[in-house]
């Protein structure tokens, strides 16, 4: 059993690994634009969780698999506080060691929303991780959020398995 389910696990972790270094030559040779919504999958339909794949996508650069709610990915990081009338309060953050994270509540009304609507935004950037997260206490159709990582992490962690099949493949020839 522990046999059968070790070899099931391989093929599947072998098939995502060559799914996703497939990708990375797709992004490689095609450059799809991030912020178009003819490379969302599936196509948009709604406020449904989307996904496509870019290559330098906002702040981050190389290929990226890109995670989102709206019509289009968010595509870079706003400073704190806002320029004009808008500040921002309840700043909770830092940046250190290459990463940089913060969070904090507007203080005006974002456009098209209502009056008393409450906006908070969260960002996490980091190690080829970037997370923005725009959330509405009334609009909760507004709420708007990103997640893009590096396509080496999931290319990197399906590729465990099958070297260390490989590896112990050569060892036991070599014995």
């Amino acid at each position: 059993m522990k046999t059968k389910l070790l070899k099931i696990c391989l093929c599947v972790s072998t098939i995502l690994f060559f799914g996703f270094v497939g990708l990375y030559a797709y992004v490689w040779i095609k450059n799809p634009n991030p912020f178009s919504a003819f490379h969302t999958y599936p196509p948009y339909d709604g406020d449904k969780i989307h996904f496509t794949s870019a290559k330098d996508m906002g702040e981050m650069n190389g290929f990226q698999l890109c995670f989102f709610n709206q019509r289009m990915p968010f595509g870079g990081v706003r400073s704190f506080p806002f320029p004009g009338d808008d500040k921002i309060t309840d700043i909770h953050g830092f940046k250190k060691l290459g990463i940089l994270f913060g969070t904090g509540a507007h203080t005006t009304v974002m456009l098209d929303c209502a009056k008393n609507d409450q906006t908070s935004e969260t960002h996490f950037r980091g190690y080829g991780i970037y997370y923005f997260d725009m959330s509405h206490s009334i609009d909760k159709d507004k709420t708007w959020w990103t997640l893009v990582i590096s396509l080496w992490y999931p290319i990197i962690l399906f590729s465990i398995l099958p070297a260390i099949f490989v590896i112990k493949k050569v060892r036991a020839k070599t014995s």
